[in-house]
């Protein structure tokens, strides 16, 4: 089973459990079940996800960067420990990115959240930012047009937060 999956129960639906054997006979329950999770685990692994590189490559890079700051002061200047609801949240929210989005660049914030940063030049500039406190909190500069906002944000992207990556990517 590939890595990008052992986190799989909690970004799918609940119904994608062990077999019981309700409704279909234990063996032909067993099948499906594996057949599921060789489906997905292709999908996960070798499918260019959201990035155009593996969705698994780009969930390393946020392991690495939880690793080297979840301790306080990482950066020598007193930043709070990345919690593990900030990296939950970080991974939700690259899951819930559109496939046309490029990848960001990846940021610890010395508050203890994680910040996603996309540049496009002096005037085409946008920021997603999750602390572990189901809020997602964004700015962006769009041409002479600011923006910044906040959103309760539990795993699915919200609205106005995909309205702003729309606008940044529609360039």
């Amino acid at each position: 089973m590939s890595e990008a999956v052992s986190w799989m129960p909690s970004i799918y639906a609940s119904y994608l459990t062990a077999p019981s054997g309700e409704g279909f006979d234990e063996a032909s329950s067993a099948e499906l079940y594996k057949r599921v999770q060789e489906g997905i685990s292709q999908f996960l692994g070798s499918e260019t996800y959201t990035f155009g590189i593996a969705l698994d490559l780009v969930l390393k890079e946020l392991d690495a960067i939880y690793e080297e700051c979840s301790t306080e002061d990482w950066d020598g200047h007193g930043a709070s420990p990345i919690t593990p609801e900030a990296y939950s949240e970080a991974v939700s929210l690259i899951i819930s990115l559109p496939r046309s989005v490029t990848i960001p660049e990846i940021v610890p914030e010395p508050t203890g959240g994680i910040g996603f940063e996309w540049f496009a030049g002096r005037n085409q500039i946008l920021v997603m930012t999750v602390q572990g406190k189901n809020k997602l909190n964004y700015a962006g500069i769009f041409g002479g047009n600011k923006v910044c906002g906040s959103e309760y944000f539990d795993g699915p992207m919200p609205g106005k937060a995909f309205q702003q990556i729309t606008r940044f990517f529609s360039r």
